[in-house]
């Protein structure tokens, strides 16, 4: 694994990081690029010269460790390859799925529903985190709470969506309040569902069935 500052004298991080793929000697090592911007074309040209995920600098620590953690995964580049057959939950019990919570207990609450229904989660705080984090694993399905510090999940979903090629992430909104317009605003911002918190266990059980690409 490399970690590559984006700005260096006489090389920077994207052409070290052609020179990386271009030599067949290192191994394929996977990449990370530490940048001052991690939003839309910018992302795009990272990702063409082999970087598996764009760090916004500064970094935060436990962003950093959630990415390392992701990318040193075994099957972090295909999740399901190896994934067993589904036993007795509606979906596949290996599915990889991001929940991005800022609220601690919120954030306990909804992994620990999401474990028993059988899903494999990972955490971020907010959505500058949770788009790092998307950016270097094709999660199966991802819960974004609406009002997060750093980076809200309303523009964290609209840059998914604009960086996503091919693939669809579903994104479901998690709100504090079902207000009408909590619906119409998460569906402009790209998010295909929303919930509202406290989460019910019997909703995101459904949520689940319906969003969760079937095995």
């Amino acid at each position: 694994m490399v970690i590559a500052d984006d700005q260096m004298p006489e090389m920077d991080g994207p052409g070290l990081g052609r020179a990386i793929r271009a030599d067949e000697t290192l191994g394929h090592p996977k990449l990370i690029l530490l940048a001052s911007s991690v939003l839309g074309v910018e992302a795009e040209r990272r990702r063409a010269n082999g970087f598996a995920a764009c760090l916004l600098k500064p970094v935060p620590r436990a962003q950093l460790r959630h990415t390392l953690a992701a990318l040193a995964a075994p099957d972090s580049d295909t999740p399901n390859a190896n994934a067993p057959p589904p036993q007795s939950a509606p979906h596949a019990p290996t599915a990889r799925v991001l929940l991005a919570e800022d609220n601690i207990v919120n954030r306990k609450l909804a992994c620990r529903l999401l474990e028993k229904l059988g899903c494999r989660v990972d955490v971020a705080a907010n959505g500058r985190e949770a788009l790092a984090m998307w950016q270097a694993v094709p999660y199966d399905l991802v819960f974004m709470d609406c009002q997060m510090p750093e980076m809200d999940g309303y523009e964290a979903t609209r840059v998914i969506r604009r960086e996503e090629s091919g693939r669809h992430t579903p994104v479901i909104a998690l709100t504090a309040n079902s207000m009408p317009g909590d619906r119409e605003e998460c569906l402009r911002a790209g998010m295909d569902a929303h919930l509202s918190k406290p989460i019910r266990p019997e909703e995101l059980a459904a949520a689940l069935a319906r969003w969760l690409p079937r095995p």
